[in-house]
């Protein structure tokens, strides 16, 4: 009997909840270069409407939405550059704390936010998403929306 126990026990599978899918558009630029960007968007040296922002200063890079599409919209610099498309899967937990950091940047700004942000421990497992990577460069190519 303890034989099939462990046989039963060894195909057994723990449940599964893997969370969501979250995607990101953002240009060819290496970190330091974006990391610039942000700080004229949203820095002290900033003049436009998100001028001196720190909780927008603080989320740049980690907006993501449960959109590919959506995504693909932001991968390139313009319209005219190429860009990439990352993806990570988040825990529902991470899902959760996602929305709450969106709602709070949201509530500060007073307007309805769309995205997520991810949380700092979640940016390791960021993987670019090479499949919509390329055909979001081919639309962009093609003009095609």
């Amino acid at each position: 009997m303890s034989i099939v126990n462990a046989a039963k026990f060894l195909m057994r599978q723990a449940p599964i909840n893997k969370g969501a899918t979250v995607f990101r558009g953002e240009p060819f630029k290496n970190y330091a270069t974006m990391k610039q960007i942000a700080e004229e968007a949203y820095g002290l040296s900033s003049t436009g409407s998100q001028a001196n922002n720190p909780l927008r200063l603080a989320a740049a890079g980690r907006w993501f939405t449960r959109n590919p599409q959506g995504a693909s919209t932001y991968a390139g610099y313009g319209f005219t550059e190429p860009g990439r498309i990352k993806k990570v899967t988040l825990t529902p937990y991470e899902v959760k704390v996602a929305e709450r950091l969106a709602k709070k940047i949201a509530d500060a700004e007073g307007k309805k936010s769309y995205g997520l942000i991810i949380p700092k421990s979640a940016m390791s497992r960021v993987e670019t998403d090479y499949i919509q990577t390329v055909a979001a460069n081919l639309r962009r190519m093609l003009n095609i929306s």
